[in-house]
């Protein structure tokens, strides 16, 4: 588990006047989150600051078609459209990434210190996103692909993720909920069950955003807890009969995943295997690429 702590303020020297005036007309966010921490250590401090920084949730990103042919950056659909959980399917992606809205609550500040103007320095309440500690629960006893599963590292996980977030305004900070490295095991746990086509598991991510101030003030979001839905080619989609053919049997339409072209005016998802439908055409490109296709899929010719 990280632990945070709170930088020690600089030791002040005589200031003049002006200095002390700024300093008399603003409150630091650094002693307010080191109010918030004394008032619960009766309770016992958790390091979280959920009046300082908010993690709001997963924000809904699509990529945008900027002409006929060519696609271009991922665009928040908006800043207060937000997945109720996610979908990872781990035949065609073994991460899942997290759009977080983080909202920064502390008040505009600016306090300033030294007895010169060489020596001011401005601490501001922005604050400067440098990670996110996530843990995972499920029902380990249940039926299923994760019956017994034990991920390892246990525990909890760290991953570093950049972004600045300035008072009382919102930042989309994205970084991996799931790891490669936790998405593997995951990956072959479903990979071995044989009912993995039909099967669909739900896991929890608990999750914090973490960050630091100038005055060197580490703050954290609460806990948020966010459920993913773990399934496998539940995001494909197999191509439709031609007008007037009929319907294809099973071995019909995987086939074609193998030969099909994608349309020229496609507009891929943001992340293949999260959240949005694909053909199964363009898994079959990619997994090809990375030797990973899932056989009855992709068919070898």
């Amino acid at each position: 588990m990280r632990t945070t702590t709170t930088a020690r303020a600089p030791a002040m020297a005589p200031r003049s006047e002006d200095t002390m005036q700024t300093s008399r007309s603003t409150r630091t966010p650094a002693l307010l989150a080191l109010l918030l921490c004394a008032l619960g250590a009766a309770a016992g401090c958790t390091h979280e600051n959920p009046n300082s920084i908010r993690l709001a949730g997963n924000v809904i990103a699509l990529r945008q078609a900027t002409g006929p042919g060519i696609v271009g950056e991922c665009y928040p659909v908006g800043t207060t459209l937000l997945r109720s959980h996610g979908t990872l399917d781990l035949m065609a992606q073994n991460t899942y990434e997290f759009f977080g809205l983080v909202r920064n609550l502390m008040p505009p500040t600016l306090s300033a210190s030294g007895n010169g103007v060489a020596q001011l320095r401005a601490d501001s309440s922005t604050v400067y996103v440098s990670g996110a500690e996530m843990s995972i629960s499920f029902d380990a006893a249940g039926t299923g692909p994760l019956k017994n599963f034990a991920p390892k590292p246990s525990g909890t996980w760290y991953v570093p993720a950049t972004g600045t977030v300035d008072s009382q305004t919102n930042q989309i900070i994205r970084f991996p909920l799931i790891t490669s490295a936790i998405g593997e095991q995951l990956r072959a746990r479903f990979k071995a069950d044989p009912n993995r086509y039909t099967t669909m598991q739900r896991v929890v991510i608990n999750v914090k955003v973490e960050g630091e101030m100038a005055d060197g003030t580490v703050v954290q979001t609460g806990t948020v807890p966010y459920p993913v839905d773990l399934c496998w080619g539940c995001l494909l989609h197999l191509p439709t009969a031609e007008a007037g053919v009929g319907l294809k049997s099973p071995e019909e339409q995987y086939a074609v995943c193998s030969l099909k072209e994608i349309a020229p005016n496609y507009v891929p998802p943001c992340v293949i295997g999260n959240d949005e439908f694909l053909p199964c055409a363009m898994y079959c490109a990619k997994c090809d690429l990375e030797g990973t296709c899932d056989d009855r899929f992709c068919p070898p010719s």
